[in-house]
């Protein structure tokens, strides 16, 4: 039994925050260790668990990242709905009706609480399958990062969303953590293909990264700077 576990899944699902919670719930209760991997670590094409996650707090219209999602999915042998605990119920239903609509007929765990039950062990669920690394899909993505200093969240964020629906440029992944007008604590943006996320963060780096298609640096910075306070 291999104990290599290949987490798929669209940029920003939650890889990261789901791998670390899964090893802390191995060492807790004491049982083995997942080595969790991303697709670009995939070195073999040896047996593996391979589990598709999605982050199902928001719906999905997005033609691309559907597909995306699909092709990882038809690679699995399991799935994540990660965040149960803050989706409505009628976003549930959405992800559990898109899946039957695909015909996807894979076991799923729904994550709560970013924690797992004492009882859940992760060899039983999902199958080991045979990898291809050739077959895993790939997202072409630009990727382009600014300094930032103090700057006011809400003119950062109308801006990014505003280049997103009005002017065709997909945002798949924006990450950053800075100091803002708003709030006398570092915040952090997280953004993905379908959602926003602020929350406070314990320090501000004062970085955002972008990861998308049809960026265009000179339209970000103007941007960038519209937002920075004097």
């Amino acid at each position: 039994m291999s104990y290599d576990v290949l987490l798929l899944g669209l940029p920003g699902c939650g890889r990261n925050r789901f791998s670390q919670a899964l090893i802390a719930h191995c060492q807790k209760h004491q049982m083995p260790t997942p080595v969790c991997m991303k697709s670009l670590e995939v070195g073999s094409q040896a047996e593996k668990r391979v589990w598709t996650l999605i982050d199902i707090r928001s719906e999905l219209h997005h033609v691309e990242a559907e597909s995306y999602l699909l092709a990882c999915l038809a690679q699995s042998s399991a799935v994540v709905f990660l965040f149960a605990e803050s989706a409505d119920l009628t976003t549930q239903a959405f992800w559990q009706n898109w899946l039957k609509r695909q015909g996807i007929d894979l076991p799923v765990l729904r994550w709560f609480s970013q924690t797992f039950t004492d009882d859940w062990h992760w060899q039983s669920f999902g199958d080991d399958v045979l990898v291809n690394q050739s077959a895993l899909p790939k997202l072409s993505l630009q990727s382009m990062a600014f300094e930032l200093g103090t700057v006011s969240l809400e003119h950062l964020l109308f801006g990014l969303d505003s280049i997103k629906q009005n002017l065709g440029v997909e945002l798949w992944r924006v990450k950053a953590s800075v100091q803002t007008q708003e709030y006398v604590n570092p915040v952090s943006i997280e953004g993905t293909i379908n959602r926003w996320d602020t929350y406070a963060a314990e320090q501000a780096t004062g970085k955002l990264t972008i990861l998308g298609t049809s960026l265009d640096k000179t339209l970000l910075t103007e941007i960038v700077e519209a937002s920075a306070l004097a």
